[in-house]
């Protein structure tokens, strides 16, 4: 079952402080978890791919069972590429999960772990784990979005752009699904990690990023 629509629906936010989100972001972490609301159910810590502390993610979606098969919002969260975990938007999730949305939360390798692409590859992979599980979710393989802001912003933004490109894929599960998205929403996305306009922090994460390269 692979999805790869040819369009893709792409709303990006600019911000000059790609390491600082705004104070609408601040969110919960695996230490501080909210309650789950009653008409949702919060599955937490779902290993997408066996091997490391990092490839997990959780899943948040309506209680009531539903007729038709539910699109589904990932949301990737931000932290430089060197902090965040997949517990950061749970607050998001709730309300995403109450319009109707399964909502898949997912961590992903940080610059301390591996260079990039690992970071991409890992929402790629979290992607196609969604996919692979679309019957156990009822979920539409092909109504899948994401949001991201500051450094999963550029994550999500890029995953979408690099759909057609499979050395991007990495070397993870469930390789025979897409990981393609239909939709990204991106606060605070990094166009240009060369640009003289970036501050001294900004630079070190992006180095960091490519360890030195």
């Amino acid at each position: 079952m692979k999805a790869t629509l040819p369009k893709i629906l792409v709303v990006a936010f600019s911000s000059a402080l790609l390491i600082t989100a705004p104070s609408c972001f601040a969110a919960p972490s695996k230490d501080d978890i909210p309650a789950t609301p009653e008409d949702l159910i919060f599955e937490k810590d779902i290993q997408y791919r066996p091997g490391h502390e990092r490839w997990k993610l959780n899943v948040i979606r309506p209680k009531k069972k539903r007729y038709r098969r539910l699109p589904v919002m990932v949301l990737v969260h931000g932290g430089g590429w060197s902090f965040g975990d997949h517990y950061r938007f749970t607050n998001m999730g709730f309300k995403f999960a109450r319009e109707g949305y399964v909502v898949v939360l997912p961590s992903y390798r940080l610059y301390q772990d591996a260079p990039f692409p690992a970071c991409l590859e890992d929402v790629k992979n979290a992607v196609r784990w969604i996919r692979a599980n679309a019957d156990k979710y009822h979920i539409h393989p092909d109504r899948i979005g994401a949001y991201g802001n500051s450094a999963g912003g550029t994550l999500a933004l890029t995953a979408a752009l690099t759909q057609r490109e499979n050395h991007f894929e990495g070397d993870g599960t469930h390789l025979d699904q897409s990981s393609a998205l239909q939709a990204v929403v991106c606060f605070g996305a990094v166009g240009d990690m060369l640009h003289p306009s970036h501050g001294r922090r900004a630079k070190t994460a992006y180095l960091n990023l490519a360890r030195g390269k």
